[in-house]
């Protein structure tokens, strides 16, 4: 037996390149590139520009290591780090999963039949219960289904599915032929997407039954589920609009919203799992204003192709010019492909009241060029901080939702004002802190 298993890891020798991309993963990438088996040709970890020792780590233990200067989102790192290597399959592998021998040696197995493209594991939870593999493509249809409760009872069939791409093993031929990730879908929908346009050229994707890998879940997106789920449902609105129309896509979106409210009672009367409510409050409020905004569009970066900067000012545009309206104006005339949020000090609804000032008068959100690439967002300040503790978290949501309603999904942010520290902290988006002399010491 040993020396069979000794010939078939020699034929399976060097036919293997895998690729990690991680992102605040450095508790995790140890573990998951320790479980790589030895034979496969090449290591590759792209490392989207977190800062932690994830990086280190890899490097430490071998691995071709890519440091991105920002976070270029999934789809890109994984397709830079497949141009590095030549062998015939790719695994893409998620860092805080864990590939054994033998579940490696399954999927490489079921790559003999030339018609496969994609195989997928079988994912487990590190307690040994099973996770979801397989998925049904998203579709309006589905969606409905799962708005009026009857998902479980329509159970679509594997061809009609795509694998999870926690632990995605592909054909090079295949992937190369497709162009590779579709770099639109910024975090997750990726796989799907590669799925569908793989099956349309009649190839077939499988699930390796037996291939267990085991999978913590999460591990690149822990405290960033704001992040997340807007991530998740614009990646799902992604593949509606391409793979299946605009129509869809508005058909889509309502049953989204629907379903959301519909669960949001029940989840709250019975005060089960606190994330759930908070992920479907999120889901309302997003989909309602995708609806309400752009029906029939897919908003962000990955869409455009453009750079995003939100600037957090001590300044209103209009006040005394400094170096934060300077900059933007440099900035804009100078590249044509970067757009902004410039978010000013905040509006005092008291203050403006004992001013004889309406309650309604203040704007909050206006362009401020022609072309659209500036725009100002003036949040408000509802009550004093003595009588409301919560106002700066008012704030920085009202920020949040301006940025998602700019289409902004992963910004740089230059702040100057430091009340939206925990802002930053909780989207995970890169930042530049412009430190401000304290005024009244001064």
């Amino acid at each position: 037996m040993e020396q069979q298993r000794v010939e078939a890891v020699g034929a399976r020798s060097g036919t293997v390149d895998v690729v990690i991309v991680t992102y605040r993963s450095g508790d995790v990438i140890e573990a998951c590139l320790r479980s790589v088996p030895s034979w496969v040709a090449s290591v590759v970890v792209v490392e989207n520009a977190s800062g932690d020792a994830a990086a280190d780590l890899a490097d430490a233990l071998g691995a071709t290591v890519v440091r991105n200067a920002g976070n270029v989102g999934f789809a890109r790192a994984a397709n830079q780090a497949a141009r590095l290597g030549s062998a015939e399959y790719v695994m893409f592998l998620n860092p805080d999963a864990l590939l054994s021998d033998a579940a490696l040696a399954v999927m490489v197995d079921e790559m003999r039949d030339e018609s496969v493209a994609v195989v997928g594991a079988e994912l487990v939870r590190p307690d040994g219960s099973r996770q979801r593999s397989l998925w049904p493509y998203p579709s309006a249809a589905g969606m409905w289904w799962e708005a009026v409760g009857l998902a479980p009872l329509v159970k679509a069939p594997e061809a009609e599915c795509f694998v999870v791409g926690a632990a995605f093993l592909v054909r090079r031929r295949c992937f190369e032929s497709l162009g590779g990730f579709d770099e639109r879908y910024w975090l997750y929908g990726e796989e799907a997407d590669l799925c569908f346009r793989a099956r349309r050229r009649g190839w077939r994707v499988v699930l390796a039954h037996g291939a267990k890998v085991s999978h913590v879940g999460g591990g690149s997106d822990t405290g960033h589920s704001a992040l997340v789920t807007e991530h998740f449902l614009r990646g799902s609105d992604r593949f509606v609009l391409d793979h299946r129309g605009k129509a869809a896509l508005v058909s889509y979106r309502i049953a989204g919203l629907l379903g959301a409210l519909v669960r949001l009672p029940f989840l709250w009367a019975a005060r089960r799992d606190d994330r759930r409510v908070v992920h479907r409050v999120r889901q309302a409020r997003r989909t309602w204003e995708a609806l309400r905004r752009y029906p029939t569009k897919v908003h962000g970066p990955e869409a455009t192709g453009r750079r995003q900067l939100l600037v957090l000012s001590l300044e209103a545009w209009d006040d005394t010019w400094r170096r934060n309206q300077f900059l933007v104006r440099e900035l804009l005339d100078a590249h044509a492909d970067v757009d902004v949020l410039f978010v000013e000090p905040p509006r005092d609804v008291l203050h403006d009241l004992r001013r004889g000032i309406g309650l309604f008068a203040s704007r909050r959100s206006s362009s401020i060029r022609a072309d659209g690439r500036l725009v100002r967002f003036r949040p408000t300040k509802w009550l004093p901080r003595v009588l409301w503790p919560r106002v700066d978290r008012s704030l920085m949501a009202q920020v949040r939702r301006a940025a998602r309603s700019a289409g902004f999904t992963a910004p740089t942010v230059w702040m100057n004002d430091s009340t939206y520290a925990p802002l930053v902290n909780d989207v995970g988006w890169r930042v530049v802190y412009d430190i401000t002399d304290d005024w009244l010491d001064a």
